[in-house]
């Protein structure tokens, strides 16, 4: 395993440019990637760890009042990979581009924070455009995790634990459904991650100032303890809510990971690193 540093810079042409010039000898590739600089105004930094470039990529953003995200990237042998216990897995969302979610079509929810609706759980069936229902086996109708009936009975005939199923996705016009999708319950929260594990807070928009429950978003892989990992199950969420969503992360064990792989279900998987 291999720990670097990656700045995403993205800004004028004539500034990034400029920025790449005076920092690109500090730079460094990886086995899976490589910095680089566009031309079209991003530029894409590795660094090792603990190099100097950092810093100065940093301050030359800053005095060009850029601030790029700034994130942890931990790259794993395949052996590593494959010796790795747990996985973060990352689902699609087809209603992403769209800016809408679930209860946009109609799907109702209770609880929750009473300024923000974090926390809030879904009352009843999943409804949706069933434009937006193709062959996906496993992924998001925020905040809502769905599964087709296909990878319903794999999990089910697996008996993967900390995961049941309640509700149905239906059309918000009343359409026939061409596949049947069920939403997804997770049971299972994790304590929280290692100290070690880098967030984020963004504390720009006001409307979670009553209740502080600001967006957290991850710049690390997520990073746990051994023994906050004893009661973990199959199938579990992040106590955490990251991202701009504020959702909770799905952390799933190799046995589950190595199921998918086999049925070549297309969601991205990262390690999760565990201190011994």
């Amino acid at each position: 395993m291999k720990d670097y540093v990656f700045i995403d810079v993205t800004g004028l042409t004539k500034v990034v440019n400029e920025i790449y010039e005076k920092t690109k000898d500090y730079c460094c590739d990886t086995q899976k990637y490589k910095s680089k600089n566009n031309g079209k105004g991003n530029f894409m930094a590795f660094f090792e760890k603990e190099s100097p470039g950092i810093e100065k990529l940093v301050d030359e953003c800053e005095k060009n009042y850029l601030q790029p995200p700034v994130t942890e990237y931990m790259e794993f042998t395949e052996e590593e990979i494959e010796n790795c216990e747990y996985f973060e897995m990352i689902l699609s969302c087809p209603l992403y581009y769209e800016g809408t979610c679930a209860s946009d079509y109609g799907t109702k929810y209770t609880g929750g924070c009473p300024f923000c609706g974090l926390g809030k759980k879904r009352v009843g069936d999943i409804f949706v455009d069933r434009k937006y229902m193709k062959k996906r086996g496993f992924f998001t109708l925020r905040p809502d995790i769905v599964v087709s009936s296909e990878i319903k009975a794999l999990i089910e005939a697996q008996q993967f634990s900390g995961v049941t199923f309640d509700g149905l996705v239906k059309d918000f016009k009343n359409r026939e459904m061409d596949i049947t999708f069920y939403g997804t319950e997770i049971q299972t929260v994790l304590p929280e991650t290692d100290e070690s594990t880098w967030f984020q807070i963004e504390k720009t928009y006001a409307g979670f100032s009553k209740c502080g429950h600001w967006r957290k978003y991850v710049r690390s892989p997520l990073k746990y303890n051994r023994h906050s990992l004893d009661n973990a199950k199959d199938f579990n969420l992040t106590c955490e809510y990251v991202d701009i969503e504020r959702e909770r992360e799905i952390i799933i064990s190799k046995k589950v990971r190595d199921v998918f792989l086999q049925q070549k279900l297309k969601v991205l998987l990262i390690p999760i690193y565990i201190i011994d």
